[in-house]
């Protein structure tokens, strides 16, 4: 059968378009199929492996799994309840002890008395901070809103807290009022475990809190005896706590958090194009600008559904090779993270394209790993030197060695996170120290306080960074001098 066409040339050119009209949109409509179907294939592909692999990884498994806690029992309320108080205004960390003393020196009366006055000012906040003592768990709220933008404010809050109840075991420890210091220094533990493995942030948060509770615990026994009683309590806290931290279960469900979130921006077009914003803003940073970013952000806004599935693939490739990577021995991990953060920061300075949009705002660099040994590092020396001043207490002397302290007052020694050998002691002449060498893997003495350059004026001590990682004790007769 032929198709006559017209004969008059304007009708059949009109014919001709239409015919191309037409081809162009189905040629379109093809085309949006396919990739909406690649990136469909790219996603399976991912969740399919990790559903075999990786069992339990999507974030309604975590919400399943996740230990419930009655509200009465969760230190989060609490914390609330303390953060909505006026806080002093210098616990962003702006007041530095180092620069007034070098322990185990007291304080001079006039700084002890302007913190002193700092926590006086709202005593209400400190009393409750306090009681926190009795609360060893806390469990954040989750809602939609925070998987997209992470409290960064709460989590400053929060920390804000643990340092207000270590600048009160400074007060107390100057006082040999050690039963008070005790009570705070259990109260910032639990300050930090109230952040539990519910996302890279948290953690952090937990990690920076523990070292707070590391630090008071040497200050306040750099200043006087305390009571075994005490000093065991303290030891089987922090125990439990370095078997508690876990950075793979953190980065595990931040993963499955960022998945949700991306679908959950799918449904949000105004979060979404905040977060494409976001993006390209990130990647324009220092160049010279072609095209205005609401522009850009249109255009993507318009793509990027098609894409949607094959960037969420792209984050857990991503994420999951992170994860992989945490079981290399550290040297090899160390050299993983700086490689991967010049990726990632190679990848925020690209153009942003569609398939990885969301991704690149989502995906983090792996530093935390080495805050995290930091952490353990320090906790497990915290923990042997309370084994050792329990030793000291009953034996009158210093143990010759870490072993001795096993099984009475310690389990077993501790590994350096490091090098997975056994933390390292030394005997001093006015004291001992047991430390970790650090991510330099290099025995530096035990300098785990730094060194002192000029002590000529209070409140402007100089001194240079700690290389080593650890805890200093010191003989009864130097404490508080």
């Amino acid at each position: 059968m032929r198709i006559r066409l017209p004969q008059n040339r304007v009708n059949r050119y009109t014919i001709y378009l239409a015919i191309a009209i037409l081809l162009y949109f189905v040629g379109i409509i093809l085309y949006r199929a396919k990739i909406t179907h690649d990136s469909a294939r790219e996603l399976e592909e991912i969740t399919s492996r990790l559903d075999r692999e990786d069992p339990g990884w999507r974030w309604e498994d975590f919400l399943t799994n996740r230990a419930r806690l009655p509200d009465e029992d969760n230190s989060y309320f609490l914390l609330q309840k303390i953060c909505n108080l006026p806080s002093p205004a210098s616990t962003n960390g702006q007041v530095n002890i180092s620069e007034w003393r070098t322990l185990p020196e007291g304080m001079p009366a006039d700084f002890a008395d302007s913190i002193a006055q700092l926590l006086a000012d709202n005593p209400e906040r400190i009393s409750l901070a306090r009681k926190l003592e009795n609360f060893p768990e806390g469990r954040h709220q989750i809602d939609p809103v925070a998987m997209i933008n992470s409290d960064f404010k709460l989590a400053q809050k929060i920390r804000g807290v643990g340092i207000e109840l270590l600048w009160d075991v400074w007060i107390h420890s100057q006082i040999h009022q050690f039963d008070v210091c005790v009570q705070d220094i259990r109260a910032i533990r639990n300050t930090a475990r109230s952040c539990s493995e519910d996302g890279l942030i948290p953690f952090l948060v937990r990690n920076s809190i523990d070292f707070l509770a590391c630090n008071a615990t040497q200050q306040m026994i750099s200043q006087g005896e305390i009571k075994s009683s005490s000093l065991e309590l303290l030891q089987k806290e922090i125990l439990k706590e370095i078997r508690d931290l876990n950075l793979k279960k953190a980065i595990r469900m931040e993963r499955a958090r960022n998945l949700k979130a991306m679908e959950f921006l799918l449904n949000r077009p105004e979060a979404l194009s905040e977060k494409l914003e976001e993006a390209i803003s990130t990647s324009q940073e220092g160049k010279e600008i072609t095209v205005s970013v609401k522009k850009l952000v249109h255009l993507l806004s318009w793509r990027y559904p098609l894409y949607a599935k094959a960037d969420q693939a792209f984050m857990l490739r991503m994420m999951t090779e992170q994860i992989d990577n945490l079981d290399k021995p550290p040297r090899e991990l160390f050299d993983y993270v700086e490689k991967q953060a010049k990726e990632i920061s190679d990848l925020e300075q690209s153009p942003v394209q569609a398939r990885n949009a969301l991704s690149r705002t989502m995906v983090f660099r792996l530093f935390a790993v080495r805050g995290d040994y930091r952490c353990r590092g320090t906790l497990r020396a915290t923990a042997c030197g309370l084994g050792a001043e329990r030793f000291r207490i009953v034996n009158k002397r210093w143990p010759n060695n870490l072993e001795e302290l096993v099984p009475k007052f310690l389990e077993k020694v501790e590994e350096d996170p490091f090098t997975g050998k056994p933390l390292l002691f030394k005997r001093l002449n006015d004291g001992i120290v047991i430390y970790s060498v650090g991510q330099d893997l290099k025995d530096d003495g035990g300098d785990v306080l730094g060194v002192v350059t000029d002590s000529s004026k209070r409140g402007a001590y100089k001194s240079n960074l700690p290389t080593d990682i650890g805890f200093r004790l010191w003989d009864v007769n130097k404490r508080g001098k």
